[in-house]
């Protein structure tokens, strides 16, 4: 659908799985992995410029303040959305 990149989308599926709670009142262990999840989209952002799909693509308008466009191809951003996880969760 072109909306929110696949490869952040793996990225915060794995913070989930790692980080998250599975008990219903841990709260404190949720918003641990709410900032865990915000502080990986900004990483993937200020990389990429953009969570959206169609933006990374070139098939929308990127935001003004947005980097210039690399058109960095799917199989890149995979790759990189690897290392920022990687790095956030002391796994290298």
């Amino acid at each position: 659908m072109r909306l929110v990149c696949g490869a952040a989308s793996g990225m915060f599926m794995l913070a989930g799985l790692q980080n998250g709670s599975a008990t219903p009142h841990d709260n404190d262990g949720k918003m641990a992995n709410y900032a865990l999840v915000r502080d990986l989209a900004g990483q993937f952002k200020e990389q990429f410029g953009s969570l959206v799909c169609a933006e990374l693509l070139g098939l929308a308008p990127r935001p003004a303040d947005a980097p210039a466009c690399r058109k960095a191809p799917c199989v890149e951003m995979v790759a990189e959305a690897v290392r920022i996880f990687l790095k956030n969760t002391n796994e290298v």
